[in-house]
């Protein structure tokens, strides 16, 4: 059972820092998106790099937590497993088990689908920003 607990907690724990540090670049592309749109070059440019500078580390702790979580997943389904097999439990507790067992794991699944396609669709962005600062710093030379 502590064991079980001690999965569970770490699959909170992977949800939680994937969000917070998605949510963190989310909230930057946010804050750099409209004044971008009415200042001049040189501000853009210095606006962009602080962006890039201040969520580079935050798109990297995210990607991190991401692969830490799909392992989180998969610890828990091997525990899921072990209780499964244990010798105890009946047959209808086995399959109420096991049924739920698998939604839980469907479901973290799916979330963990999500917050990659999040994470792809915002290093995306991250990267076209980037980019264009690097031709509006080349073109400058």
């Amino acid at each position: 059972m502590r064991d079980e607990l001690d999965a569970l907690f770490r699959e909170l724990q992977s949800k939680a820092a994937v969000n917070y540090h998605l949510g963190g670049v989310v909230r930057g592309l946010m804050d750099v998106q409209s004044p971008l749109d009415q200042k001049d070059e040189r501000f853009r440019r210095r606006m962009t790099r602080g962006f890039i500078r201040e969520h580079k580390g935050n798109l990297d702790a995210a990607m991190d937590h991401l692969n830490r979580f799909a392992m989180v997943i998969g610890n828990l389904e091997m525990l899921y497993q072990q209780i499964l097999d244990h010798p105890e439990l009946d047959l209808e507790s086995k399959v109420v088990l096991e049924n739920s067992a698998r939604d839980h794991v469907a479901r973290l699944k799916r979330l963990h689908g999500r917050q990659k396609t999040t994470l792809t669709d915002i290093t995306q962005l991250f990267l076209r920003l980037s980019r264009k600062c690097l031709k509006g710093t080349r073109k400058r030379k």
